[in-house]
């Protein structure tokens, strides 16, 4: 479904885990600058991937309820690897992820 972890969280986590106004959720656009991130978030899309193949009809459920939410939130957190990082947001808009130059395996 998503050929790559960049396409994942753009089109998949950052839709899903959006900033809210006012809120404690931290992101950072350039998150690929992040080696726990990047381990973190390429672990989540090969999960969602996997999941997708051996459960097609719960695999979100499954993959949110387990997978993301738990990632996503240590990711997220005060005082977690984005905790330093700046964040423009407006109430319920997806994550914003800026252009990938390059590739991850370059990082």
């Amino acid at each position: 479904m998503y050929p790559t972890v960049y396409h994942f969280v753009e089109e998949f986590i950052a839709v899903m885990y959006p900033s809210v106004a006012g809120g404690d959720t931290r992101w950072a656009p350039q998150w690929w600058k992040h080696k726990e991130a990047v381990t973190r978030l390429t672990a989540l899309w090969k999960r969602f991937e996997q999941l997708r193949l051996e459960e097609p009809g719960t695999y979100v459920e499954t993959f949110l309820r387990v997978h993301g939410d738990y990632h996503m939130g240590v990711l997220q957190r005060p005082g977690g690897v984005f905790s330093e990082c700046e964040r423009e947001d407006t109430p319920s808009m997806p994550l914003r992820c800026a252009p990938l130059d390059g590739s991850l395996d370059e990082v």
